[in-house]
């Protein structure tokens, strides 16, 4: 009979905690373009995506020490099937939104090879020169995948994930001190010391 897998109350609970921090750093823009009410800075949101990108981590570690390991192909379809399908909804449901009630959006600006490559999870430089995805909301997503094609990697190679992690992101992180303004959008996006929180 195969051994239960371990249950973490206090992750659920942090992930849970997370969220709420990230919902109430947007709460007053969205609340200030839609209702106009004053426009209030809670800044917690980053406190809550560091919290995701920790469990993140701490999960990805507990999964690829299960014996017997997990393929690489299991990992990544896994994580595609948690994260791509309610990613990808909310985005056509804002580009059907753009198509046919602009005035409804904040920013209604956008080019058709910036909307594929916000579906590849590649930050592209937007009509308004900000290297962000079509929908602001899922950058969080691009840093996600990231980590999981790295830890994919490692697995495939049958290499320590962690440490590849650890080289790639300490690697980016130390990259981040000589990021210009410009080039490869993708590149400006992911050369962030965010992603240590990942480690």
């Amino acid at each position: 009979m195969p051994a239960e897998r371990p249950t973490f109350t206090g992750v659920q609970v942090l992930r849970f905690v997370a969220a709420l921090l990230v919902v109430f750093s947007h709460l007053p823009t969205y609340l200030h373009a839609r209702l106009g009410t004053p426009l209030v800075d809670i800044p917690v949101g980053q406190v809550g995506v560091t919290v995701f990108f920790a469990i993140s981590g701490f999960v990805a570690v507990l999964v690829t020490q299960r014996t017997p390991r997990p393929t690489w192909r299991g990992f990544l379809r896994r994580r595609l099937v948690r994260i791509l399908p309610l990613a990808w909804a909310v985005m056509t449901i804002k580009l059907v939104t753009l198509l046919v009630a602009p005035q409804a959006l904040e920013r209604a600006a956008t080019s058709p090879t910036y909307i594929v490559s916000s579906y590849l999870f590649l930050p592209g430089r937007g009509p308004n020169g900000v290297v962000e995805p079509f929908f602001t909301v899922t950058w969080t997503l691009s840093f996600e995948l990231l980590f999981y094609v790295v830890v994919t990697i490692a697995l495939a190679t049958r290499s320590d994930p962690l440490r590849l992690a650890s080289v790639v992101f300490v690697g980016l992180a130390v990259a981040s001190a000589f990021r210009g303004p410009d080039g490869w959008p993708t590149w400006q996006f992911h050369a962030n010391r965010i992603v240590l929180c990942f480690l």
